[in-house]
Order: structure tokens, then sequence, then C-alpha cells
């Protein structure tokens, strides 16, 4: 093999997000805490609801994460399919969970925000 010729295979760097996505979400401090407590004020922090508006984002950014893997695992094992196939699926998943997080705090999200969390039964 030639020097740094690499097998076909899915890059670590494409795929590294989910496994990220996920464990945040499983040890309850979701990955997108950090970027959220930047954007707003004290006040909101303190909203029943954020914590939950939080766990919203961040799945819709694991679905992205999902979608994009796929794309890229159809780009390598189905080489026959239009470059652009792969390309178009990846672009649009990341676009839409970008404006979701952009979109949701201030339509769906204020909804969440201020009802107070709910409660288990038992």
């Amino acid at each position: 093999m030639a020097t740094g010729v690499r097998p076909k295979s899915a890059s670590p760097s494409i795929s590294a997000p989910l496994p990220s996505a996920l464990a945040s979400i499983a040890i309850r401090f979701p990955f997108t805490l950090q970027y959220a407590r930047e954007a707003v004020d004290a006040e909101t922090l303190k909203l029943p609801g954020f914590m939950r508006a939080n766990y919203i984002i961040t799945w819709a950014w694991t679905g992205a994460f999902v979608l994009m893997l796929i794309a890229n695992l159809l780009m390598i094992y189905l080489p026959s399919l239009p470059f652009w196939v792969g390309l178009g699926i990846g672009v649009a998943a990341r676009n839409s969970a970008v404006y979701f997080t952009q979109m949701y705090p201030s339509y769906g999200g204020q909804n969440i925000l201020l009802s107070p969390p709910a409660r288990a039964t038992s």
C-alpha cells in the first residue's frame, strides 16, 4: 500500500459527535447546555423548563448526527450513489439542526421554559 493512503472507511471525526451527544444525555448534562448558558441571562437559567429545552435541542442534534452518519455510510457502501445525494442528506441534516436550535427557544420552547417540571408518579 502506498504511503499515506488509507482504506476507505468511516472517518472517526464524522461519527464522533454521535457517541458524545448520547453520552452527554446519559450523564444528564446535554452538550448544548454549555452553549445555552453563554447565550442566555441568569433569569432564563432559573426557568423550570430550561434543562428540558436543552435536552430537546440535544436530541435534535443527535438525530442530525445519525442522519449524517447514515449519509456517510451510504456513500461508502453504495459507491454508485451520486455524490450529491450523500452530501445533500448531510447538509440538510446539519442545517435542520441549526435552524431548530435557533427557532425552538423562541417558538416551541416558550411553553416548556415556563412550565413546571413534570413529576414522576409512583
